[in-house]
């Protein structure tokens, strides 16, 4: 996952190249690429956030539309795109780093909090970016290195996958169970062509004698210097041609050298490649070099056999959840859930849908007959810090119960909604599963002003204040479990299945994509459900009949969650609780004057 510095000395050996030319006449070579899945989400993803020239994030419909565009640009320029990696798994030595970046992003979504008090803008979708995306999005323009962290959507990864699925490149997208470079890498070591990533770490691979890479960032637009077509080119990076002429093997000795220490000359660092190795600084020079020796090393196999088919449709996380599972032999497993767009000062937005993501984990257990007691950790945050929190798995008598009681909630639900269950369905479904969170939590509801804002949110330049923000992010968590509960199910064998397992599947098959399921859909939908009666059910899910039973009960409600970490949390969560009341009440304050009331959805209106 990166070597510092690594990058500045490789592009000294790079050679531009025409990768490829809108006149196939005018070529003698026609290349082959082959794409890391998750370098380029975050390129284009990154483009399109410098074509705004702010720092909100890229919708996820803008970077679907980007996405195929790109691919379509490089195969009008007669570039044959072989096939599009993504990480299915990735392997427990990289657990230290994973933790180490979202503990970076939670820190910037702090100081994010801190340099913007009144409010941000949110994902939307931005005209000019979609003007952009030809010319753009092959610029050599740089820039957008600098940007927030949070130019990049949560699900980005996520989303992309689930985007080129469905795209008439469908056939050429793989997750694999490993990381994506490995794949890259043994591809074009058996095939030959040029890997296109913005991983440095992608030279250190054995890419063969045919094999080359580029990094994404280099890929511009310009006339072909042979007939004046447009045409693709790319600074080609040949790492065994660079180290013929370090005159050393390979380069795995020459980045071990960087790596330990980053501050060497290229020099040096090849002097000391060439030289004895000496006694290393943390990791030993063995355990580094393994990282990049390929397949063979790893259990590749039994993975290959169990990607194959069904998991070919999952999720990355859902995806590693299940490899962990059926291939690894010694627990606790590990999930890592990425830093939403939240307000980092109050209680985090993963917390409402914790029980459908513990109902997602124990469904793949209870189904490859997992011991009970087995360990399953989920990284998130906790107040200032990220760490892990040991979650409680359910029995199979606890997951039919959460099914029945989920089906019992759909049916009502859908007794005050007048349409199908699309988009505005299940964003009203996740508000109602984030209201009786709210509840039985002890916490005050959204003010409707804010739950409006969030859920008719279309205009790209509007600020949205830190409550409504942290509220968009809620409706994401929920919908995102729901999302992997729906892949787990699919993941089990139908026959024999308990019926409210099946009915659940059922209704869980409506669910739209993640570009429409994670945002807003706009104005124009006047299909409504009853205001009153969305409430009185989230206080019926809450087991609460009226305000006056909350406040009575208020010092005895307890605060059902499953984490070790938070068991006794009350204190915090009472002053989470008088603090969130303040900001809201304030910023909602600030906001009601020029707020326009222009509300889709009957079923939000009128909370309080």
């Amino acid at each position: 996952m990166g070597v510092a510095r690594l990058r500045g000395h490789l592009e000294r050996y790079s050679i531009s190249k025409t990768l490829g030319c809108d006149n196939l006449s005018c070529q003698d070579r026609r290349y082959t690429v082959v794409i890391d899945g998750p370098s380029l989400a975050y390129h284009i993803s990154s483009k399109l956030a410098a074509a705004r020239q702010q720092n909100a994030q890229p919708s996820y419909a803008e970077l679907e539309e980007a996405i195929v565009d790109y691919l379509e640009r490089l195969e009008v320029a007669n570039i044959a795109v072989a096939v599009i990696y993504f990480d299915g798994f990735l392997p427990p030595e990289k657990r230290g780093i994973r933790l180490e970046r979202l503990q970076k992003g939670f820190k910037e979504l702090c100081a994010l909090r801190a340099s913007s008090p009144v409010g941000l803008k949110l994902a939307s979708s931005s005209d000019e970016s979609r003007q952009l995306t030809n010319g753009h999005l092959f610029s050599s323009d740089t820039s957008y290195r600098g940007l927030h962290i949070f130019s990049a959507a949560p699900f980005l990864v996520s989303a992309v996958l689930d985007a080129l699925k469905s795209s008439r490149f469908a056939d050429r997208v793989k997750l694999v169970p490993d990381e994506a470079d490995v794949y890259c890498a043994n591809y074009a070591k058996r095939h030959g062509g040029v890997v296109l990533t913005n991983d440095s770490d992608l030279a250190v691979h054995d890419l063969g004698r045919d094999g080359e890479m580029a990094f994404l960032d280099s890929l511009q637009l310009t006339p072909c210097s042979l007939c004046g077509s447009s045409a693709v080119t790319a600074k080609i990076i040949s790492p065994e041609g660079i180290a013929k002429k370090m005159n050393i093997s390979d380069l795995k000795r020459f980045a071990f050298e960087i790596q330990q220490d980053y501050t060497i000359s290229a020099g040096e660092a090849i002097r000391r490649a060439q030289g004895t190795l000496r006694p290393a600084k943390g990791i030993r020079y063995d355990d580094f070099r393994r990282d990049y020796e390929g397949t063979a090393s790893r259990d590749h196999t039994s993975r290959e056999m169990v990607t194959i088919g069904s998991l070919q449709h999952l999720d990355p996380r859902l995806s590693e959840f299940i490899l962990q599972v059926r291939l690894s032999s010694e627990p606790p497993l590990h999930v890592y859930l990425p830093t939403l767009l939240e307000n980092p000062s109050i209680a985090s937005a993963w917390e409402v849908s914790l029980d459908m993501r513990r109902f997602s984990y124990s469904l793949v257990l209870i189904d490859h007959q997992s011991p009970p007691a087995i360990t399953v950790l989920e990284y998130s945050r906790c107040d200032k810090w990220v760490i892990p929190f040991e979650l409680d798995m359910m029995d199979t008598d606890q997951c039919i119960t959460l099914a029945e009681t989920f089906i019992q909630q759909i049916r009502k639900l859908k007794e005050y909604h007048d349409g199908p269950l699309d988009t505005v369905f299940w964003r009203a479904f996740a508000m109602l599963q984030i209201l009786r969170w709210y509840l039985t939590t002890g916490r005050s509801i959204p003010s409707s002003d804010i739950v409006k804002q969030v859920m008719n949110r279309a205009d790209a330049n509007t600020i949205y204040i830190w409550s409504a923000a942290h509220l968009d992010a809620q409706i994401q968590a929920v919908l995102y479990a729901l999302r992997q509960t729906k892949q787990t199910i699919d993941c089990l064998d139908s026959a024999g299945m308990h019926p409210a397992l099946a009915q659940m599947a059922e209704y869980l098959k409506s669910l739209p994509m993640l570009k429409s399921l994670l945002q807003p859909v706009e104005d124009g939908n006047d299909r409504h459900v009853d205001v009153k009666g969305l409430e009185k059910l989230a206080r019926s899910f809450a087991n609460l009949s009226s305000p006056s039973e909350l406040a009575e009960n208020d010092q005895e409600l307890p605060y059902e969650t499953v984490t070790k970490a938070f068991k006794s949390k009350k204190k915090r969560i009472k002053r989470e609780k008088e603090k969130e009341g303040q900001v809201e009440k304030s910023q909602a304050k600030a906001q009601k004057a020029s707020a326009k009331p222009n509300n889709i959805y009957g079923v939000l209106q009128g909370l309080v």
